[in-house]
């Protein structure tokens, strides 16, 4: 099974701080598909950075070049321009790169949760059992706090035919699968 891959933040300015038009073009507004996931009437894509200082002043990534490529090609925005390509091209080999990142195995049964924002995360190649019933189980979710609810409020997360009430933040989750 493919080891889990995580690349932090830091890391990735750290790899590419000797090249700073690469990190002004990631500071800069992209746009991001949206996968479908708007509102009537809304822009099929969202504009953001790759890289960006949160509130807080914490360094943030939010990326998938695929959602950046597919949000350049849809009718509300502009095309990449060569400057982009290459930041995004750089910002790749700096994910393809093993000193980058941070490799592991999970044991089954293991849960795993990350800040999308600080930690990039993926996997190595995985070949899945031929037998159904060995095949890896994936429930994944998105939660995200809901802006101004205070962290004592008691809200409901749902997801597919459950919910359950939470004890601490207040939440909104944005969608689910699972593959067998």
């Amino acid at each position: 099974m493919g080891a889990l891959r995580l690349v932090p933040v830091e890391h990735i300015r750290a790899r590419l701080a000797d090249t700073p038009d690469v990190l002004a073009v990631l500071e800069q507004d992209f746009h991001f598909d949206r996968r479908g996931d708007q509102a009537p009437g809304e822009p099929a894509t969202v504009r953001k950075p790759v890289l960006f200082t949160t509130d807080n002043g914490k360094h943030a990534v939010t990326y998938l070049r695929q959602y950046i490529e597919i949000g350049h090609g849809q009718p509300c925005a502009t095309t990449l321009t060569s400057a982009q390509s290459r930041a995004l091209d750089a910002f790749d080999s700096v994910l393809e790169d093993p000193a980058s990142a941070i490799e592991g195995r999970m044991a089954a049964g293991e849960l795993a949760v990350f800040n999308n924002l600080r930690i990039l995360h993926g996997r190595t190649k995985f070949d899945d059992h031929a037998d159904a019933d060995r095949a890896r189980l994936l429930y994944r979710t998105w939660i995200q706090r809901t802006p101004g609810c205070p962290h004592h409020r008691r809200e409901v997360i749902e997801c597919g035919s459950w919910s359950r009430p939470t004890r601490s933040v207040a939440v909104r989750v944005r969608g689910g699968s699972v593959k067998r």
